[in-house]
């Protein structure tokens, strides 16, 4: 094992091109897999990514990519640990690049979700329904709900989905929390792009004078201890992490966070806040990490401004939440929206290219490897993971992990070190919840 002077005195330019080079290179995998160093490493190892967005429930004209766990499987990936992020169906309403690096203060709305009390609980149900009836459907896959489970459909040959949900919007009472657990939930993320009645954002403050958890806030913590579900971090504001980590007696994570002394956005961990993590014995997963030189380019197509002035447009037009959601997921309601408003067609910016290394609007590969780096750097490799905040149906979600692997060997990780970053360090922290 090298040491981690090795690992950050490559210089950035022969970083970048010999990152360069290996993308290039990292095509369909040989037929022999010891024949490819990232090949056998993913078919070797256990694959999980703790954070993914991809939805089973879709509503009524919602465009629908198939899904084939026989192709993530044949690639190596083993596990997605569902967020169903959109699951409370966020509305943006107010101009959100104004504030990636900074929160809003107290009470200003920029999103908020279009369920709320017992729409959202409904609307959930509706999800784990969905994902219960995918693994009926394909023998190729299964829920599953500790380490035992995913170690034991990896050796059967399956993909396994886990539970998670990306809003404690759904969360009203501990009993509710109760039966999602015994539904399969494994993954409660406190708050997402709006704050939780009893969570902050970082992108949304109640105005009721607590920046973070209140009283059931912290029972809230304490009952996922208790049943075994993951306190995800992703989104809090600073506040609500702090007492939630304070408060938690098992290890948390970050499932799509980044480093903010790499980039200073409000969605990534301060060095204390990942000094704290680790020594709670919890991991920050990689992922949406705001970068500016993603985001910049298309705060000035007017992008984020569009899409708020259509969200607002339908927020009017559908006053029944339920209807509202099928809209906002219909492109021909969003079509009709910007001929309406006599607004310009969204930017293909705003539109992930597949292959281009980008993974999500403000994330890459290279800048996912920066932060892997400077967290390692910080608190060492046993705290570190991916979380790609993107969908397992894309059509480069599997090359993505190419990238990353290949990226890794290139920075002079070693395989033992890869391991932990691909499932090691979730796996962990996963078992110490159950116990």
């Amino acid at each position: 094992m090298h040491t981690n002077g090795s690992r950050f005195s490559i210089p950035l330019r022969a970083t970048l091109a010999g990152l360069l080079l290996c993308t290039a290179c990292a095509g369909p995998a040989p037929e022999t897999p010891e024949a490819d160093p990232i090949n056998a490493i993913l078919k070797r190892h256990m694959v999980v990514d703790p954070a993914v967005t991809t939805r089973f429930f879709r509503f009524p004209k919602e465009p629908e990519t198939p899904f084939d766990p026989a192709a993530l499987l044949a690639d190596g990936i083993d596990v997605a640990v569902l967020g169903v992020g959109s699951v409370t169906e966020a509305l943006l309403v107010g101009d959100l690049s104004n504030y990636w690096y900074t929160s809003p203060p107290p009470g200003y709305v920029i999103a908020h979700s279009v369920f709320t009390g017992a729409d959202a609980v409904k609307r959930f149900l509706w999800e784990i329904d969905a994902v219960h009836e995918t693994a009926a459907a394909h023998p190729q896959v299964e829920l599953a709900r500790t380490v035992n489970d995913l170690e034991r459909y990896r050796a059967e040959g399956k993909l396994s989905l886990m539970l998670g949900v990306d809003s404690g919007i759904v969360v009203e009472d501990l009993a509710t929390l109760r039966v999602y657990h015994k539904l399969g939930l494994r993954r409660l993320e406190l708050a997402h792009a709006f704050p939780a009645s009893w969570a902050d954002a970082c992108s949304g403050i109640l105005d009721d004078n607590d920046l973070g958890l209140n009283d059931f806030g912290l029972e809230v913590v304490r009952e996922c201890n208790r049943l075994g579900i993951l306190v995800d971090l992703s989104h809090s504001s600073d506040q609500t992490m702090d007492e939630a980590i304070e408060a938690s007696g098992k290890p948390v994570i970050a499932s799509h966070s980044g480093a903010r002394g790499v980039v200073d956005a409000v969605r990534n961990l301060t060095d204390d806040q990942i000094k704290a993590l680790a020594q709670n014995g919890g991991l920050i997963a990689v992922g949406a990490m705001y970068d500016p030189k993603h985001l910049e380019p298309i705060r000035k197509t007017g992008a984020w401004i569009t899409m708020a002035k259509v969200n607002n447009y339908l927020l009017e037009r559908y006053p029944d939440p339920f209807r509202l959601a099928a809209a906002i997921r219909n492109p021909a309601e969003t079509q009709e929206a910007l001929q309406a408003l006599d607004l310009e067609p969204l930017s293909s910016l705003h539109k992930v290219r597949p292959r281009s290394g980008i993974i999500t609007q403000g994330a890459s590969v290279e800048g996912t490897l920066d932060h892997i780096d400077y967290i390692v750097k910080l608190v060492g490799i046993d705290h570190v993971s991916i979380g790609t905040d993107t969908d397992i149906r894309r059509e480069d979600y599997t090359w993505l992990y190419r990238q990353f692997v290949s990226g890794l060997l290139e920075r002079g990780y070693s395989e033992e070190e890869i391991v932990k970053i691909l499932s090691g360090n979730f796996l962990r922290v996963l078992r110490a919840n159950e116990g």
